[in-house]
């Protein structure tokens, strides 16, 4: 039988660590988002089929300040479905130093901003950096309106999972094991077999791939959003951009 039954959902992303060795102004403002955000609204307006998820409210909120023409395009991509707002918090936060107080200010503020700019809901956690996994962060984001969380680093050593918190709050998981696949040179990453392990664990036909280049931002190229394309048509199984929060809806 031909696995052209599983999917794949595909979206670019880049994640920017907002200070690590450098500083937020100017470094981060002009390099990291200038770069990131030029680059995904140049491939989105290029390749009608792209979709690309980002976080971070402060990041956001630099963009409509230092570059308001480039937020413009933003919110034109955010308005067509095609740009995906995920984390739902000020910044990307270390899970295990901030207190709870912290982390509910985190989504307060970061929602606040995403609904009165966007017109978004946030209902996809996105932490995709971060050392450690808090409990209680199930319970913050079900009560904050995020129904869903992605991340990459602490894996309990499954990719799909209810995550649960000690009040019984619970988030639907993914730990993205794939996260960030480069495509620019062949051999292309063997997509099929992820999709028929991930089939084979949990009985579900859909999967979750994540693309593009990050830390010190940079997002997919045009390249490699071109050679998704190409390994779709080499693939036994459908692969396609998508966002986050409709993969988990599949998966629902």
């Amino acid at each position: 039988m031909s696995d052209r039954k599983l999917r794949i959902h595909v979206t670019g992303n880049s994640h920017i660590d907002v200070i690590w060795f450098w500083r937020f102004y100017p470094e981060t403002v002009y390099d990291c988002c200038q770069l990131t955000y030029t680059r995904a609204t140049d491939n989105l307006m290029l390749r009608p089929e792209y979709t690309f998820a980002h976080s971070q409210a402060a990041l956001y909120e630099a963009t409509e300040k230092y570059f308001p023409e480039l937020f413009a395009k933003i919110r034109k991509y955010i308005a067509e479905g095609r740009w995906e707002i995920v984390g739902g918090m000020y910044v990307e936060a270390e899970g295990g130093g901030p207190s709870g107080e912290s982390f509910v200010r985190q989504f307060l503020y970061g929602k606040r901003y995403f609904r009165s700019k966007f017109g978004v809901d946030v209902k996809v956690g996105w932490l995709v950096d971060n050392w450690t996994q808090p409990w209680q962060l199930p319970q913050i984001m079900k009560k904050s309106g995020v129904d869903y969380y992605v991340f990459m680093r602490g894996a309990p050593g499954q990719h799909l999972f209810w995550w649960q918190s000690p009040d019984g709050s619970k988030v639907l998981t993914c730990h993205l094991v794939s996260y960030i696949q480069h495509l620019m040179t062949r051999p292309f990453p063997d997509w099929d077999s992820f999709a028929r392990e991930i089939e084979h664990r949990y009985g579900v036909r859909d999967c979750m791939v994540v693309i593009g280049s990050g830390d010190h931002g940079g997002g997919p190229t045009f390249t490699e959003i071109e050679n998704v394309a190409q390994l779709e048509k080499e693939s036994s199984s459908r692969i396609f951009f998508d966002t986050t929060e409709k993969y988990f809806e599949a998966l629902l």
